[in-house]
Order: structure tokens, then C-alpha cells, then sequence
């Protein structure tokens, strides 16, 4: 019997599938202007997963498309149902999370399609023109809590503290610790002058106020924001000076954003999926302090 060969048009093009909240959003799309920015190939992106979706790990808070409502300079090309398909099912060429850096994502010798996650600031900051560009908030962002806009800005010293917890309870992800943020703010409550204001942004927001009632600093707990709405937490966390992060791309991409201090510091925890080393810290822009934090 003669062998059956098939010959499917492939176009040249790489696939970035775009997933989960607004801070894997922001991940997965600045893969894409990092590829498209080193790779021959034309950069498109599969949303198809807010279709058949949208929810969070135990599928029941939402996942929201939210980029191009988010920022003003997103542009979108998305692939044909066709071209989508097959990408994903003959030519999809890494899965899960990837904490350590791949150049070979970004030189792309043949069509592929790149599903998952790529944790990495070397894939952010080899773009990182494009991506600062791309992440301008919309007006609608900026003024959505003008109160508390104020608040942080009459703050002498403030500190952006995200404390990540919800969804990532009994998940995959590791869980900061209460000792993780008592560390966290000695180190900060030493090193600035004046005296910081620590600003707390979370979907825990009960288990932070009773764990920090008696800690000796000054809080302020930033609760206007619902889970579909974590634009207005992001954009306020970027208008701050420090920052102690969580375990989250959505604190992450606030601190990288912020240029309200040249000499801005990050403390971030050592640990950040299932024992994975995080997000490397130590190729931001020149001058920040990006300080990974035992997780205990």
C-alpha cells in the first residue's frame, strides 16, 4: 500500500497564547513583542482561552480579557480557527512554566506555537521599549480612584505590599508566609527615610489585616478594587516608590513599571511555583534593587 503523505500549508508565523489574570496577560504579551522583536516570524495571539474558560485555578473567580481596556497601545492580530488549531496540535513547543531562560524562544527557526508561561525578565527586558510603550494606561485606569491616588501621593515614603493569597491557597503555588512580610518590612522599615507607609494590596485582605493588626508600621489597606478589576490595584502599586511583592506576575509587572524612585527597591520572595527559583530579579534596569526574600 502506498504511504498517504499530506502536505499542509504552514504560514510562517508564531502563535502566543494569551491566558489566565491581567498579570499572565501582560506576561504572555510581552512574549509575543519579544519574539516578534527577534524571531523572522509574524507574532500572533490565540484568545481562544477566555472563550472556553476565563476562570481561576478552581474555576470560579473570573478571568477577564482586560489588555486593550487596561493599556492604549495593545495591538492584537489574532490567527484564523484554522491556523490556530494546527499550530496548537502539530507545532506547540513548550507547556507549562519555565522560570530559566530560553534565547531559543526568541531566534525561532521554524512556525511554533508557545503555550504557557515563560518567567523570565530576560524576555521582558530584551523588549523592553516596546513593552514599556505598549503598557501606557488608559485614562480610564488612572482615574478610576482619585481618593486613593491622592492617598499615596501625599504618602512621604510609599511602599506598594502585594499579598497574594485566594486562589493560591491549596494550589500549586507557594503561599507567603506571615514570616516572609515581617521580614519584608524590617529590611524596609530600616533602610528608608523618612518612614515608609506600606500600602496593602490583596484578594486576602482579612488574613493581612489581623496578620499586620499589631505590627509597629503604618498601614494602609487599598480595598476598592474587586477581583475583576485588578487594573486599578496595578496601576496604583506602579505609583509607588517600593515595593514588597508576592509570588505574582501582577506585582511584578507593578514594581517593573514604577519610576518613582531611581533608586527603587523590590523585595520578592525566593520561591515562586512549586519550589521553582522566581522571576530572575537581577536583570532589571540599572540601579534597582531587586532583593529576593527567604520564604519561610
Amino acid at each position: 500500500m502506498d504511504r498517504l503523505e499530506l502536505n499542509i500549508a504552514v504560514p510562517p508565523m508564531a502563535i502566543v497564547k494569551i491566558d489566565g489574570g491581567l498579570g499572565s496577560q501582560m506576561w504572555q504579551y510581552a512574549l509575543s513583542l519579544a519574539v516578534a522583536r527577534h524571531s523572522p516570524f509574524e507574532v500572533r495571539h490565540d484568545l481562544s482561552w477566555f472563550r472556553n474558560c476565563a476562570k481561576d485555578i478552581y474555576g470560579v473567580e473570573n478571568r477577564l480579557f482586560a489588555l486593550n481596556r487596561v493599556f492604549t497601545n495593545i495591538r492584537l492580530r489574532l490567527p484564523s480557527e484554522r491556523d490556530r488549531m494546527l499550530f496548537m496540535r502539530l507545532l506547540s513547543r513548550y507547556r507549562g512554566s519555565h522560570c530559566d531562560f530560553d534565547p531559543s524562544v526568541l531566534a525561532l527557526d521554524q512556525p511554533t506555537y508557545l503555550g504557557g508561561y515563560y518567567i523570565n525578565s530576560r524576555y521582558v527586558t530584551c523588549a523592553e521599549k516596546d513593552i514599556r510603550k505598549a503598557y501606557e494606561f488608559s485614562p480610564k485606569v488612572r482615574e478610576q480612584n482619585p481618593g486613593l491616588l491622592e492617598t499615596i501621593n501625599s504618602a512621604l515614603m510609599p511602599v506598594a505590599v502585594h499579598v497574594r493569597r485566594g486562589d493560591y491557597i491549596g494550589s500549586i503555588h507557594d503561599v507567603l508566609t506571615e514570616q516572609y512580610f515581617e521580614r519584608a518590612f524590617k529590611i524596609l522599615a530600616a533602610a528608608l527615610s523618612p518612614k515608609p507607609t506600606f500600602f496593602i494590596f490583596s484578594n486576602g485582605m482579612d488574613w493581612a489585616k489581623k496578620t499586620f493588626a499589631t505590627w509597629p508600621y503604618d498601614f494602609v489597606y487599598m480595598e476598592d478594587n474587586d477581583n475583576d478589576d485588578v487594573a486599578g490595584d496595578l496601576f496604583l502599586m506602579t505609583q509607588c516608590r517600593h515595593f514588597i511583592i508576592s509570588n505574582s506576575t501582577l506585582s511584578w509587572w507593578a514594581a517593573w513599571l514604577s519610576l518613582k524612585a531611581k533608586d527603587k527597591t523590590v523585595i520578592m520572595p525566593d520561591v515562586w511555583c512549586a519550589g521553582e527559583h522566581p522571576i530572575a530579579g537581577e536583570h532589571m534596569r540599572g540601579g534597582d534593587g531587586w532583593h529576593m526574600c527567604p520564604v519561610a
